[in-house]
């Protein structure tokens, strides 16, 4: 019955149109694909859109007409156990077959630029023996935040309207961010999950002064209810990028996570937006010393070095999480409460223009030391739900006390992309916690008291194991373009090693799934005019 549900509403919904097409974008969203694709077509010769650290990314338009583009997109996928999709959006593939569909209009003009995406999604969404861990492991994306069987989700995404006056402006925006430079994971804000609502102020595209490239955001946010602690968002990023060879990216970030519903202390919209800049400080109430902190951040530097000549990408992002006003710390404990993610990007590989290889380490590992001091994992608040909205980490997927190593080797030319990536994750690496529940009337000794008694049903956290838990993923991305239509099949295989951080004794048999989709898009361009759909072609970058 379900099933037949999904079939019915899926209809006859893949539309092509007859129109005039180019290949270029007008903004660069925040999609790793795109990231790859942008960065080789920009190592092989092509037009620089200025830093990619900034995704979405709106380039410069060299023409003063005003500039149209429709992205219809039709996604169908079957999984045969849980999620194991990353950096997706508002896309959660539960187990059995799921659909998507939406239709992406952007403007841009000299003053205005603006898009807007309708979409629904619905998935089958059956039941699966869903991994029970500590409650900051809860939200990878192998768990279930959804529960109705069949899921659906509809609405308004990839919205953004902002002034553009030289380059600078502001608006509003729902669309996914991603910052920094790393394809497969971000310490602060990636697509892994929906992309939420927020005020936006900063450079719409990067400013150029000689060989200087300046960009930088302001983002103001409220969370509803897709949040569980509904706090404010407030935060900044920045970097500059000097043009030579080779071409050098400096970024610093920094984002204030305050109020919400698991504090105390009433924060208003005021004091959130200036958190970031140290306008105001805020602090545990007096006689509070046992209350959750109203305020947490997390801040990173980055560097992001491109070598055009050789088609070479280095790439380091460091950073800390840990109380507000605290960045005196870093000079006395440099490895306390830290974060890094580096890696290499290769385009033209063996000389050929169509080849790429990268490899990419990200490391939320829990540093030495926390046994002798009170250290917190990367992600690991409690009171702003871990980093999380709608279910998921906004920042690297991998979650708290973790690492994930990523290695791809690709080929890419104007008609056919193909795509193998291999990659394997480590959870809870450093504090081996599984959680248990005990049923009534078992007896439990007290090592406080020293003495036994007979329990409740009740959930514990118990020290089980030496071992972490570790995941491994191989995907193959298949893309291919015909007649202005892109075809897209990707196959992802998932493995789960010691699932629940189990000891030998009580470890599960291995688990895996594997989850297969079709994607269909045509995408438009053109220029307004008279008539709305132009036969003339656009030339973006």
């Amino acid at each position: 019955m379900i099933l037949f549900k999904i079939i019915s509403k899926i209809g006859l919904v893949l539309i092509v149109f007859i129109i005039s097409t180019v290949s270029a974008q007008l903004y660069i969203p925040a999609d790793p694909a795109d990231l790859l694709f942008t960065e080789q077509k920009i190592m092989m010769g092509g037009d620089d859109p200025g830093s990619l650290m900034v995704k979405p990314v709106i380039p410069h338009i060299k023409q003063s007409k005003d500039l149209w583009s429709l992205k219809v997109k039709n996604e169908f996928f079957y999984n045969s156990g849980a999620p194991n999709l990353e950096n997706t959006s508002n896309i959660w593939a539960g187990k059995g077959i799921s659909f998507f569909t939406s239709a992406n209009f952007t403007y841009n003009s000299e003053y205005i630029f603006a898009s807007i995406e309708p979409y629904y999604f619905i998935s089958q969404n059956d039941d699966y023996e869903e991994p029970i861990r500590v409650p900051k492991f809860s939200h990878l994306n192998d768990n279930r935040p959804h529960l109705e069987t069949p899921y659906t989700s509809a609405g308004i995404r990839e919205t953004q309207l902002y002034l553009n006056v030289n380059g600078f402006g502001g608006g509003f925006s729902n669309a996914n961010m991603w910052w920094g430079p790393g394809f497969h994971s971000s310490l602060m804000m990636t697509s892994n999950t929906t992309g939420f609502g927020h005020l936006m102020l900063g450079t719409i595209n990067e400013k150029r002064i000689k060989n200087w490239g300046f960009n930088g955001r302001y983002i103001l946010s409220k969370f509803g209810k897709k949040s569980e602690s509904e706090p404010y968002y407030s935060g900044y990023i920045i970097n500059a990028t000097y043009y030579s060879e080779p071409i050098i990216t400096l970024g610093f970030s920094r984002v204030i996570l305050s109020g919400g519903n698991n504090t105390e202390y009433e924060i208003s919209l005021l004091e959130a937006a200036l958190l970031p800049f140290e306008f105001v400080k805020i602090n545990k109430l007096d006689n509070h010393e046992d209350a959750l902190n109203p305020v947490d951040q997390t801040y990173t530097g980055y560097i992001n070095l491109r070598f055009p000549e050789s088609g070479l990408v280095l790439f380091l992002e460091y950073g800390r999480n840990e109380g507000p006003n605290n960045f005196e710390d870093f000079i006395l404990h440099p490895d306390h409460s830290r974060a890094f993610i580096f890696g290499v990007r290769k385009y033209g590989l063996m000389n050929n223009i169509n080849l790429m290889f990268g490899v990419e380490y990200a490391n939320l590992i829990q540093t030495s030391f926390w046994q002798l001091r009170d250290t917190q994992d990367w992600y690991d608040v409690n009171q702003f739900s871990n980093y999380t909205y709608d279910g998921r980490y906004w920042g690297a997927h991998s979650g708290p006390d973790s690492d994930d190593f990523t290695v791809y080797f690709a080929y890419n030319n104007k008609n056919i992309s193909i795509i193998p990536t291999i990659n394997y994750e480590r959870h809870n690496v450093t504090h081996p916690n599984a959680l248990v529940y005990q049923n009534a009337n078992t007896l439990v000794y007290d090592n406080f008291l020293g003495t036994y008694f007979i329990s409740e049903d009740r959930a514990v956290i118990l020290d089980m194991s030496n071992e972490p838990e570790g995941k491994i993923e191989f995907k193959i991305d298949l893309r291919y373009l015909y007649k202005g239509v892109k075809f897209s099949l990707n196959y992802e295989y998932e493995l789960i090693l010691n699932r629940e951080f189990r000891s030998s004794e009580l470890k599960r048999e291995k688990t895996h799934s594997s989850i297969i989709w079709l994607n269909v898009e045509k995408y438009f361009t053109g220029i307004f005019n008279k008539k709305l759909f132009s036969n003339q072609k656009a030339s973006i970058y």
